[in-house]
């Protein structure tokens, strides 16, 4: 069983993880970037985008970077459910780093991302909508706390979902957009059934 949960910052995707972790009784993987913050001496999101934007190459090894870390805490796992994905790879990449490459060079970090993907899995994305930004989602300090950020973010993700950019199996997708946690539990149990048993 390997399940990845996807969204914008703040969402609810660590503690929708830990939940089916906790259930299923599988090795949650933390897939947040912050792990890779402490070396560049970077405190927040906003610091990361402002380094990246100052310094392409560093933006662009350092998306390499957070994708090779994922993909071997992937591969090291037979059964697992993560609070990112590759399709949060994509996103982050295409809106931090993608200006300032040609189109070839995307066009390889969409395959990189591609193969991050194991052969079988569960990607869940968990959707934000402008009902859902009024509510606001949680602040932890270091994210960006702007809805309408948040909005451009998920217009990026629903962009590579709805063009399959990355030949993710529609059957084993599922999208909700909804805050209500039992709701997002529920509809997650009934895909992990569904292809599970």
């Amino acid at each position: 069983m390997k399940i990845f949960i996807s969204g914008v910052s703040g969402v609810g995707k660590t503690t929708m993880a830990k939940q089916i972790s906790k259930d299923y009784k599988i090795p949650f993987i933390e897939g947040s970037s912050k792990v890779l913050w402490d070396k560049y001496n970077i405190k927040s999101h906003i610091e990361l985008i402002k380094k990246t934007y100052l310094e392409p190459q560093f933006g662009l090894d350092f998306q390499n970077e957070l994708l090779d870390y994922r993909k071997n805490l992937i591969e090291k796992n037979d059964s697992f459910v993560s609070d990112r994905s590759p399709l949060d790879n994509l996103t982050y990449f295409l809106l931090q780093v993608s200006d300032k490459l040609d189109s070839n060079e995307t066009l390889k970090y969409i395959e990189k991302c591609n193969q991050a993907y194991p052969n079988k899995y569960i990607q869940v994305y968990l959707g934000f909508n402008y009902n859902m930004g009024k509510e606001f989602f949680e602040n932890d300090g270091f994210r960006i706390n702007n809805i309408y950020y948040q909005f451009m973010v998920d217009a990026v993700f629903r962009q590579i979902i709805t063009g399959n950019w990355l030949g993710i199996n529609m059957d084993d997708f599922i999208r909700i957009s909804t805050w209500d946690f039992k709701i997002k539990h529920e509809l997650i149990k009934d895909k992990i059934q569904e292809l599970y048993g």
